[in-house]
Parts: C-alpha cells; structure tokens; sequence
C-alpha cells in the first residue's frame, strides 16, 4: 500500500503536535511539590517533595577551575511513550567582534555562558578544593536561564572579561494563585556570588523579566520587565514595561532607566 509524502507529513506533524502539547502540560511544578524538609539538601532524596523525583545533568565548568555547576531535572514521565525522561542543558550563543576597539565575544555575553533546558529545578554549586555542594535555592523552583563564568575569555577594550558571579532567571513563586508555578507566573532575576550564596535580586519582586540586551558601550545588561501594577501576580496586556540596566562589572539591583 502505497502513503503519499502528504499523509506522511500530516502524520508527523500530529505526532509533534501531541508531544508538544504533553510536554507543554508537564512544565513546571505543582505547590505542594515545593513544601521543604530542611532535613536533607539533597533534591532527589527530599521525601517531603511530593511525588517530585530529579536526576542531575552535566557538570558545567567555570572559569574557576574549583568552581562547577550541576544542573538539576525533573524526572518526568510520558504516558505517550511510556517511559521516563529529563530535560538537558542547551546554551544560548551570541558572537561579536571588533577589531578596531579589541572587543572579542564569543559568549552570549562578555565572560558569561548561558545554560537552559527542559524542567530545571534547580542549580547545584560544587566546590571543588573544598568538596562542599550546595543548592542555589533551597527549595524547587523553575529555572529559565542560568548565567555562569564562561570557561573561553572574551576582551573589552583588549582587556579580558572574566566574571566571578552568577545569575539567574526563574519562576520561584506560584504568584498568580493557580497551584503551581510555571510560565504564567511572575519571572524573577537574581544574582549569586561565586560559591552560589547570597542571593541579590537584580530586578524588584513585583515586575516580571522579559528578555534583555547587552549594551557594549558600558558594559551593561539591559533588563525589561513589566510591572505588576495591580498585583495580581500575572502580566496583564495593559500594564507598563520598564527597563533597568544591570553593571556586569559587579552586579546590583538594577537601575530604571526607562
């Protein structure tokens, strides 16, 4: 029997389409998967994590040779196929290079990687010389990117960029009020210094992160992010978008510019 490459097509695209949609389904975590037991640090062994299960992915290397990251996923299951799966990091990649003012960029920014994937819980930071681990959050929330010190050195002004920070961009809160925490909360930012403490946040708790630019001139991160004027917890269509710009030289809380 012959199947045209029509039907084939169509066939294709349906099984894509329901993937999407089962994956789309099963991102993010339900609030009572949340509930801490201060007990252990370890996500994976953390019973009080309703039927929440993570495997570790990849240990990313920093420029900081003592200094590695581990992501951590959740385990998810597809009825489809029957079978258990993680997500796995991908990385955003941006070039620049300028001869004449010797700024070289091979990262997504000067002297930082990034790092994403499906169902990341969380960001492990282990050190090596001293052989401690320890959880960017001490509890599971979704992470949408993590900034980290790229291993290959850029330059500004000839003079090498090398970062000795983190950041991160995540949904840490279920602010909209639906029991879980996912895309349609509020996307927070933050910065960690090296051994993954101290948490600063970079953008004030009641806006919500869009995307941002790097501005080359200054060195700076330009964030835009819209206000959750009414405090609802979601971004409504109607409400104002401001931008900050963040010195990546030493991270603070951003300044509005707009």
């Amino acid at each position: 029997m012959k199947i045209s490459i029509f039907s084939i097509c169509i066939l294709l695209i349906s099984v894509t389409a329901c993937n999407t949609h089962e994956y789309k389904e099963q991102k993010g975590i339900s609030l009572d998967q949340t509930n801490e037991n201060e007990e252990t640090d370890d996500l994976e062994n953390n019973q009080q994590f309703k039927d929440l299960v993570t495997r570790p992915g990849k240990a990313l290397l920093t420029w900081h040779k003592e200094h590695q990251l581990i992501s951590i996923f959740k385990l998810n299951y597809s009825p489809k196929a029957e079978k258990y799966f993680t997500g796995s990091n991908d990385f955003r990649y941006r070039y620049y290079y300028d001869n004449e003012r010797g700024n070289y960029q091979s990262n997504y920014l000067p002297g930082l990687e990034v790092t994403y994937g499906y169902n990341i819980l969380n960001m492990a930071h282990y050190n090596r010389s001293t052989n401690t681990r320890n959880e960017f959050f001490n509890k599971p929330v979704l992470v949408n990117n993590i900034y980290y010190p790229s291993t290959t050195p850029d330059s500004i002004n000839i003079i090498p960029v090398i970062r000795d920070y983190y950041m991160a961009s995540v949904y840490d809160e279920d602010t909209n009020g639906d029991s879980l925490i996912n895309h349609k909360d509020l996307r927070r930012f933050y910065r960690f210094d090296i051994e993954g403490e101290n948490k600063m946040p970079l953008v004030p708790s009641n806006y919500s992160v869009l995307g941002s630019e790097y501005d080359n001139q200054n060195d700076h991160l330009h964030v835009r992010a819209k206000l959750d004027k009414n405090r609802n917890g979601k971004m409504d269509e109607d409400e104002a978008i401001h931008i900050f710009w963040i010195d990546l030289k030493k991270p603070e809380a951003g300044v509005r510019l707009y």
